[in-house]
């Protein structure tokens, strides 16, 4: 089973009102998993390995409300300020508990054997949405490989690529995995990280030149000590 994770329902996957729900991925969305997906499997297949021919596939969205609000403002997610007030309603939808707990739940009954978080903030899965669900299934009680990608709505425009998602380890990461990893690291403060390691538990990494409250807080949870 593949688990294609998609923020939320937009405009296409609700009928005249929200109160008459369609489905996930509808619209463009659907139509580029349906033509795309077996061309980023292919070209990912280095990251991914190998997804048999005939491995069910099943689109779930963390937030099942229409985060976006277009049902309010008709407004297209191309112009800044609706997608910013797409994302500000989503994270606060996703801060309550019992939507993540929901969340958990699905993931449990779906059991993929591979997760792709294709919500909006970009391939390297520490965007906006993207890194905020990233983060908590790498928290989470799911263990299996995690991967993130673009949105499907993007996949038509240029071939889609998937990166493989992982905590990082601060007494063996290199530079360049700190970097893609952490938020709001720079070449100084990775360079101090290095100097202080091996670190013994994470209150050590708190005394960091650098690494203040806010930064710590942010980034806890992408952090492992082997």
């Amino acid at each position: 089973m593949l688990l294609i994770v998609v923020e939320s329902p937009h405009k296409s996957e609700y009928g005249a009102t929200v109160a008459n729900p369609l489905g996930p991925a509808r619209g463009t969305t659907g139509t580029n998993i349906e033509h795309e997906l077996g061309t980023l499997l292919e070209v990912s297949r280095n990251v991914i390995g190998t997804v048999p021919t005939g491995t069910r596939v099943v689109v779930a969205n963390p937030v099942q409300l229409q985060a976006s609000l277009h049902a309010v403002h008709g407004g297209r997610l191309d112009d800044y300020g609706f997608a910013r007030l797409r994302d500000a309603v989503w994270q606060s939808i996703w801060c309550l508990s019992e939507v993540r707990d929901d969340f958990e739940c699905r993931v449990g009954r779906i059991n993929p054997t591979w997760i792709v978080n294709a919500c909006t903030g970009g391939s390297d899965g520490w965007g906006t949405l993207n890194g905020s669900v990233s983060e908590w299934l790498l928290n989470s009680r799911w263990t299996g490989p995690l991967f993130a990608t673009t949105h499907p709505a993007l996949w038509g425009r240029a071939t889609p690529h998937l990166s493989r998602l992982s905590k990082v380890d601060l007494n063996h990461a290199t530079t360049k995995d700190m970097k893609n990893v952490l938020l709001g690291v720079g070449n100084t403060l990775v360079r101090r990280i290095v100097a202080c390691r091996p670190f013994d538990d994470l209150e050590a990494v708190r005394h960091v030149p650098g690494i203040g409250k806010e930064f710590f807080e942010k980034n806890s949870g992408r952090f492992s000590l082997a």
